[in-house]
């Protein structure tokens, strides 16, 4: 009797360390401190301030220049973004690049915008899904359009092309799910700030842990 209920008592207790240490290995594979690799692919919208661009209009047989300042211009395209991050505890630390090509097919050229960023961020686990919210500091640059350039291009509209640069405040935030220990898929809302050409967006983001 006394063997029996050794037995059962051994068996119980290996039972329990197994699931404790099933437990722990469980919470560290999105818990554990390290490097974060991602990118991603998605939408974006721009939205320049005081922008210099003009309305094409026709006047005497040739497109010319309407010197009327746009001063909200809207525009969107396709977004990219490469991404390293540390984790430390609840803290996370940041260095991405965002950028922005217009979709234009009546036009000489795409407008774009990207940002080179640092942030700083904090994150929330629960279960397999790692969320996370930063802001910091960014250098803004890119092309966008000017006035137009009459009877150049009888097919498409010809534009100067403007560079600027600005400092920015970017925005990020992140919902990442982790099917395996190293690998998560996830959505990102991401923006930027500032003077010249703010922007925001959507992508699917890819994630890889060195944890």
């Amino acid at each position: 009797m006394k063997t029996k209920t050794m037995k059962i008592t051994i068996g119980l207790t290996l039972m329990v360390i197994i699931a404790g240490i099933a437990n722990v290995y469980s919470q560290n594979d999105i818990s554990k401190d390290g490097f974060i690799f991602s990118g991603g692919l998605g939408a974006g919208q721009f939205h320049q301030v005081n922008s210099s661009a003009a309305v094409p209009e026709y006047n005497g047989g040739g497109v010319q220049p309407n010197y009327n300042v746009i001063s909200n211009y809207l525009g969107s395209g396709g977004a990219a973004e490469l991404n390293v991050s540390y984790k430390y505890n609840k803290n996370l630390f940041s260095a991405r690049y965002t950028g922005i090509t217009g979709l234009e097919l009546f036009s000489n050229f795409s407008e774009h915008v990207s940002d080179f960023a640092l942030l700083y961020g904090r994150t929330v686990e629960k279960n397999r899904f790692v969320f996370s919210l930063s802001g910091g500091l960014s250098y803004v640059n890119g092309v966008k359009k000017g006035f137009v350039i009459p009877n150049k291009n009888l097919f498409a509209a010809d534009y100067e092309q403007i560079s600027y640069t600005a400092i920015g405040f970017p925005i990020e935030s992140k919902c990442v799910f982790y099917p395996k220990k190293h690998i998560g898929i996830g959505a990102e809302y991401f923006a930027d700030i500032n003077s010249e050409n703010s922007f925001q967006g959507l992508m699917l983001v890819l994630a890889v842990k060195t944890l």
